[in-house]
């Protein structure tokens, strides 16, 4: 809870001992691009002209005039951009290919749904457009962003509301990921939910998070929970049995609109990380 009494999530994602393997792939014929302006060669919609819209910012950003510049007590906060590497000035071929791979797995997570998940920065910043911020845990000039231990974070049950301007962005921090796209993308949904109004899936054990169950290439998480040692996650409708919070599924996308329903599964890659 910050000074004001707003309530944020900072998450701690439990990684695996080794980071998951890329897919065995040729990375694409590409020669490294300037991060400015953002390439239009990355530049991906899932829904476009949806209501609702999932804006993945890839670039730097300079953050001000919200409730995180509060919290830390700094005006102006200078987000680099995304990288594999320390060079955050342009993107390599492999770093493309890592933003084509994140935006493609988060589409897939919101596919039932009424969503534009895209690259491209938004004309306008309503209050129907979320900000997911990927980018390295210390800004510009070396200094620690908000919730900077963790792997991102993000305030709650801000997305539709008159002032989520206040609220925007949640934070995704690549370096405390493993720089691992599967991790990314799980964390950048997860961050989201968040501002959707969705709480933890925890254990009545106590345990904030649920790993799921299963192993290998057959096993489940939910998104609420520790989905990054799964190879599925799916969000629920319903109750959850290890539910440990009380939160409302999926509100703001409801109404008129709200997308087909699905089975709001996401199968992604499958790799033994045992």
């Amino acid at each position: 809870m910050d000074s004001a009494g707003a309530v944020f999530y900072a998450d701690e994602f439990a990684l695996a001992d080794e980071a998951a393997p890329q897919f065995e792939e040729s990375p694409p014929a590409a020669d490294e691009l300037p991060v400015a302006p953002f390439p239009s060669d990355l530049v991906f919609h899932s829904k476009p002209g949806a209501p609702n819209v999932l804006f993945l910012n890839f670039s730097w950003e300079n953050v001000s005039i919200t409730a995180w510049n509060i919290s830390i007590d700094r005006a102006l906060i200078k987000a680099v951009a995304f990288g594999l590497d320390d060079d955050f000035t342009t993107y390599s071929s492999t770093e493309q290919q890592a933003i084509k791979r994140i935006w493609q797995r988060i589409s897939e997570d919101y596919a039932s749904f009424n969503i534009d998940v895209t690259t491209e920065r938004p004309v306008l910043f309503g209050a129907r457009t979320a900000h997911v911020l990927i980018t390295h845990s210390t800004d510009a000039d070396g200094n620690d962003n908000p919730v900077s231990t963790s792997g991102g974070g993000a305030y709650i049950n801000a997305f539709g509301k008159s002032n989520f301007a206040s609220y925007r962005p949640a934070w995704v921090y690549f370096n405390r990921l493993a720089r691992d796209e599967a991790y990314i993308s799980e964390a950048a949904s997860h961050e989201f939910d968040h501002n959707l109004g969705l709480s933890h899936d925890g254990t009545d054990a106590g345990d904030e998070y649920y790993n799921g169950h299963g192993g290998g290439c057959v096993s489940w998480a939910p998104s609420w929970g520790q989905v990054a040692t799964a190879t599925s996650a799916s969000g629920a409708r319903g109750s959850i049995i290890w539910r440990t919070t009380t939160r409302m599924i999926w509100p703001p996308l409801r109404s008129g609109d709200f997308g087909q329903l699905g089975q709001y599964i996401t199968i992604t890659d499958c790799w033994d990380r045992s």
